[in-house]
């Protein structure tokens, strides 16, 4: 297929594409965690699906799978491993 000659058709499709640019560049707070969602949904469905053979409720076993995927510690849990390493790791440097 040849590339059109006519300069108007250039500038076109120069136009076109900067549109697309800019309209993908306003939807991307919407659009990415959309398919963030989607994406998540489909990696975790295995482990929820088994979990549920399992017999964990399903929203007990969504709010674990979120802990486990963000790494997010409980509070109390986070107090004490912080103290913890910081006892372990922290005051060895500070005494050498």
């Amino acid at each position: 297929m040849p590339l059109p000659s006519d300069p108007k058709v250039i500038f076109l499709g120069g136009l076109f594409a900067l549109a697309l640019l800019a309209a993908l560049y306003v939807a991307a707070e919407i659009v990415l965690p959309l398919v963030l969602a989607v994406v998540l949904k489909f990696l975790l469905q295995p482990v929820m699906r088994l979990m549920e053979q399992w017999h964990v409720p399903r929203i007990l076993a969504a709010f674990m799978l979120i802990l486990a995927v963000f790494h997010v510690e409980p509070p109390p849990l986070r107090c004490l491993c912080g103290s913890e390493l910081r006892l372990k790791l922290i005051e060895p440097a500070d005494r050498t």
